[in-house]
């Protein structure tokens, strides 16, 4: 009996020093996040690539990872922040109709609106999409810089996280199936191009 009771202790205390140990280590890793969230905000006014395309893909990463760090961290004011600056855009996408650079921020666009609700972030979103989708390019899968008809199409891997997650994100907003599809053609393409 003293042998199980020992086992027992022993297996109790090991998981409780790997609870305890597993919270710590959440704790700083928020912690860091925070930290990290908080200089990105600090040096977004000065950061070079904001200031020339705060629509552009950048810019839309950083803000689809606020949007998640607001979430996780249950604090609103990297909503507000983000509100701000997406308020000051109108919520509008970046300026080259078929780029997928120029979309990437709609991903967190229509996460907002998940949220709050508000048509007004998701009226401009679906403009250019529905825009897209009944004006398809016919550019050219090879890719060359100097013709820019190869970048109307998701020719490029980094495409592929920044625009279909803008149509998939309409289609489970709105089931109008004509998104999915849409993602569902181009993702392909640019698949079978590559590979």
């Amino acid at each position: 009996i003293m042998k199980k009771l020992l086992l027992t202790l022993a297996l109790c205390m090991g998981y409780l020093c790997t609870t305890v140990a597993q919270t710590f280590i959440k704790t700083e890793v928020k912690q860091s996040m925070r930290r990290v969230a908080d200089w990105q905000i600090k040096d977004y006014p000065e950061n070079k690539y904001a200031k020339s395309e705060p629509r552009g893909w950048i810019a839309g990463a950083l803000y689809m990872g606020m949007f998640d760090w607001a979430e996780l961290s249950g604090d609103n004011t990297y909503y507000d922040w983000l509100r701000k600056i997406f308020n000051r855009q109108s919520w509008q996408v970046a300026n080259r109709m078929y780029h997928a650079d120029d979309v990437c921020i709609a991903q967190t666009y229509i996460d907002f609106y998940n949220k709050e609700k508000n048509e007004n972030m998701l009226k401009p979103t679906i403009a250019r999409a529905d825009w897209v989708l009944n004006n398809p390019s016919n550019g050219s899968m090879d890719l060359d810089y100097s013709k820019g008809s190869t970048i109307e199409r998701w020719t490029w891997c980094d495409a592929l996280f920044m625009a279909p997650g803008v149509y998939t994100r309409l289609y489970t907003l709105t089931g109008n199936r004509k998104y999915m599809h849409f993602a569902d053609s181009e993702f392909r393409a640019t698949y079978n191009h590559l590979y």
